[in-house]
């Protein structure tokens, strides 16, 4: 089983998240970026806050190595 490191980071202001605002998440055995959803619910548990139903193209999302 394979663990893929993402970080996720705000282009511009998104909702109530500053640009800037990061978050990682952790997906198993696929390398496919993190879907909205996953997004939301990681920006949610950091700072409380999601980023409502916006694209993923409102993010940088690159993996780590």
């Amino acid at each position: 089983m394979s663990a893929y490191l993402w970080k996720v980071t705000t282009k511009k202001q998104v909702g109530k998240l500053p640009a800037g605002a990061s978050v990682e998440i952790v997906k198993n055995n696929t390398t496919g970026k993190p879907t909205q959803k996953e997004i939301n619910e990681a920006y949610k548990t950091k700072y409380g806050v999601d980023g409502g139903s916006l694209s993923t193209s409102y993010y940088d999302i690159e993996l780590c190595k």
